[in-house]
């Protein structure tokens, strides 16, 4: 018998790279390329889920429906964006695929910021000790502080963080529990102790998300890469975050759309009929694909111009060693 894919015990290699993580690490890297600057003199980067901050992929895992196909001959060409300069290295040479706060950590010291620190938090002991040796043999410790705890807890108790991001699995390792409830408590939290946010959520039905958008007040960037799937078949992804950091990427509709194409999806924007105070337009029904999500009018534009790939490379000042075994 056949196990419900949602429930099956959490294996990060087997996902890492796979389409979602494509499409929620260019929209991060995007993201910071905007929030950063704005704080110049300190940024304090808050991620709930560390995860070994490395993952080696497997002959056989989704990375190939994700970053493997932006790693045949010329595709660089094409797509032009800090991600692609922090992560096809790695993948060539180790079949490495990096994390989240590896990537940011990496993106905000090559880009030259002043003072910036990032906060992970994992508990499991195998995991903590592969995250610490991505620090060491990275040469990241100047900036990540690697916390032992739950980044849930952890957040109850932050007073204040320039972005957060959280991004859970789901899923235990066991594949008994998830975490719906607890990104629901988290969300609450979070709107109250920073400006910026993002949460990755999967899509396995698609009425999953709706409690959580609802709930948030905050916009969803939802890549769909297999919507006629059996049920127990992940569908695609979402980014749900505030309105402040949805505006950011609002204004590269042709670089959403480009990357959703490579990677065999449609974008679907979602938000909560609860609109911010500054709201002041009647949402409107706008179709997108075989599926319709109400949109407000601030929002009908968000994927209608043709915007290429932004035309920007990140070099390392500072390049890590050949590392990682």
């Amino acid at each position: 018998m056949q196990m419900n894919v949602a429930k099956r015990p959490y294996n990060h290699c087997r996902y890492a790279g796979n389409n979602g993580d494509v499409w929620k690490h260019v929209l991060l890297l995007e993201i910071l390329r905007s929030l950063a600057p704005r704080n110049a003199a300190s940024f304090h980067y808050f991620e709930t889920h560390a995860g070994p901050g490395y993952a080696r992929l497997g002959e056989n895992g989704d990375w190939r429906r994700g970053i493997g196909r932006f790693m045949e001959p010329g595709f660089e060409e094409h797509f032009k964006h800090p991600y692609f300069d922090l992560v096809l290295p790695a993948m060539r040479n180790n079949c490495l695929y990096k994390g989240s706060w590896v990537l940011a950590t990496e993106y905000l010291r090559n880009v030259g910021h002043l003072n910036f620190k990032v906060t992970a938090h994992e508990i499991s002991a195998d995991t903590l000790k592969m995250a610490a040796s991505t620090i060491r043999k990275g040469q990241l410790s100047q900036w990540v502080s690697l916390q032992p705890r739950s980044g849930y807890d952890a957040l109850e108790k932050l007073e204040h963080a320039d972005f957060v991001l959280i991004d859970p699995p789901y899923r235990s390792s066991d594949g008994s529990a998830d975490d719906w409830q607890r990104v629901h408590n988290a969300v609450q939290r979070v709107k109250q102790i920073s400006k910026n946010w993002v949460v990755w959520y999967p899509v396995f039905r698609r009425d999953e998300p709706d409690q959580l958008i609802e709930m948030s007040e905050g916009v969803a960037l939802e890549l769909s890469w297999a919507p006629d799937a059996p049920g127990w078949v992940m569908k695609g992804c979402g980014l749900l975050m505030d309105h402040d950091t949805a505006d950011i990427l609002r204004f590269q509709p042709g670089m959403l759309k480009k990357l959703a194409t490579q990677l065999g999806g449609e974008i679907s924007v979602r938000h909560s009929s609860i609109l911010p105070a500054t709201e002041t337009k009647a949402p409107e029904q706008l179709p997108c694909g075989p599926h319709s999500f109400t949109r407000s009018a601030r929002y009908a534009e968000f994927l209608s111009k043709p915007i290429e790939f932004l035309q920007r490379r990140v070099m390392p000042q500072n390049p890590s060693p050949g590392i990682f075994p």
